[in-house]
């Protein structure tokens, strides 16, 4: 990351904290050997973007056959 721009976000006082999921997320693809199997199972623990992943899997730009009832199928 360019120094610059890693000294503004240590500084700034303004930026809300990072959701748990969020953060275990970029945890996991930070990761050399994480799958979708991995990124499912943290995706998983925030109902809310468990839904959000769902609802538009299941919208009529990306379903494909069958509807989406959990996050790895969506994913």
């Amino acid at each position: 990351m360019n120094d610059e721009i890693r000294t503004r976000i240590e500084v700034c006082k303004s930026v809300p904290t990072l959701p748990v999921v969020a953060a275990k997320l970029i945890e996991t693809v930070n990761q050399d050997d994480f799958g979708v199997n991995d990124i499912a199972v943290v995706v998983e623990q925030d109902l809310g973007i468990a839904a959000q992943l769902i609802k538009t899997a299941n919208s009529s730009a990306f379903r494909r056959g069958a509807a989406s009832t959990d996050v790895l199928h969506a994913g």
